[in-house]
């Protein structure tokens, strides 16, 4: 349902988007009918990757085809439908790495970092209504989002299913003796990607208090409940997030 590569839609003209996006239509319909549903990985429990490359590159080419959409709304000014694209690409992101593993988290969250790309071009470019919808259901989506020890559970359960009690106790010793740099490194990267959509969200919320009540707000305090249902929290350090200067 995907012609096209829609990996180069950075480089694509208008025209190029508008011909992608319409031939991209039936399978970008389909995808957003689907976010509805339960969404998650269908694991498998052999020694090879839960997830095929094949698999990995339609998820990538489907990513792609949201982020051009957003892109062709951005062009024509269409900054609110724009957004609208934008936070699909974040959801599908969200969905499309739920109950995996490690591997299928960080093709989520990258798909998500693609979403708030958009987020962050178009923020300041929002009336105050649209700016106000976006920061909601964006709030909405952060506070479904499957969280790093999420994966690293998903990621263990694998592992026992596979290798038994003895890749078990094998996968217990490595968490008590020693951090991977491979972990260490997804797991920031995971914490990156979650903090910069968190500061999208308050871009977003800021934006429309400043449009609606003429001035910056003094503090992040001034969002809730009206522009925020709660102060966003750092995942890092788990303390409360604060608007720009």
């Amino acid at each position: 349902m995907l012609p096209g590569d829609n990996t180069l839609y950075l480089s694509m003209s208008n025209n190029e988007l508008t011909v992608s996006v319409a031939s991209n239509s039936e399978a970008l319909a389909l995808a957003r009918s689907a976010f509805s549903n339960q969404c998650r990985v269908p694991i498998r429990f052999s020694v090879s990757s839960s997830s095929s490359v094949k698999d990995l590159m339609v998820l990538r080419n489907l990513a792609c085809a949201f982020a051009a959409e957003g892109r062709l709304a951005e062009g024509n000014k269409h900054y609110g439908d724009a957004a609208k694209s934008d936070l699909d690409l974040i959801h599908f992101g969200n969905e499309a790495a739920r109950g995996g593993r490690m591997v299928e988290g960080m093709i989520g969250i990258a798909i998500e970092s693609m979403g708030t790309d958009g987020l962050e071009r178009i923020a300041q470019k929002l009336d105050a209504k649209s700016s106000r919808e976006a920061a909601t259901n964006l709030e909405l989506l952060d506070s479904q989002r499957q969280t790093w020890q999420d994966i690293l559970d998903q990621e263990k359960n694998w592992v026992r299913n596979v290798f038994g009690l003895r890749g078990a106790l094998w996968g217990f010793y490595m968490d008590l003796t020693s951090d991977p740099a491979g972990k260490k490194h997804a797991k920031q990267t995971f914490n990156e990607k979650v903090q910069r959509t968190r500061q999208s969200l308050i871009d977003l919320a800021t934006h429309a208090y400043e449009l609606d009540k003429g001035k910056p707000p003094t503090s992040i305090a001034d969002l809730v409940p009206t522009y925020l249902k709660d102060v966003p929290k750092d995942p890092t350090t788990g303390k409360d997030m604060t608007c720009p200067p």
